[in-house]
């Protein structure tokens, strides 16, 4: 819960009086989180609103992709990620082009991503 609230805290503080895309975002984040428990085996049960929201759940499909994503886990039908993937790795190119733009400030002055990001 602590990692959640820093994490919202960081994206949504501006200081400035929110757009209404912003607090559409707050309301969004806020109304689809839950705080779940970890079973005596490490599982969780994810509530039937975050599942429907991803096309999971009863009618939805079996198979599912977990992915990494940073600091937390995103939660795919196995066909969403397959689809997602194909367009990622079509768009290599750009992405290490548009990283390399980005980076390039901090490789020439010797400072990490977190020195620079206020």
């Amino acid at each position: 819960m602590g990692h959640f609230r820093r994490t919202f805290k960081k994206e949504t503080s501006s200081g400035l009086l929110p757009s209404e895309l912003q607090k559409n975002y707050i309301y969004l984040r806020l109304s689809h989180g839950a705080e779940v428990e970890c079973d005596a085996q490490g599982r969780v049960v994810l509530p039937d609103s975050i599942l429907k929201l991803a096309g999971l759940g009863k009618d939805g499909p079996r198979e599912v992709t977990l992915v990494g994503a940073q600091d937390h886990l995103q939660i795919f039908a196995r066909e969403t990620w397959s689809a997602l993937s194909k367009t990622v790795i079509a768009q290599r190119e750009m992405i290490d082009t548009v990283a390399k733009e980005l980076l390039a400030p901090l490789t020439r002055g010797n400072q990490t991503p977190s020195q620079t990001v206020k």
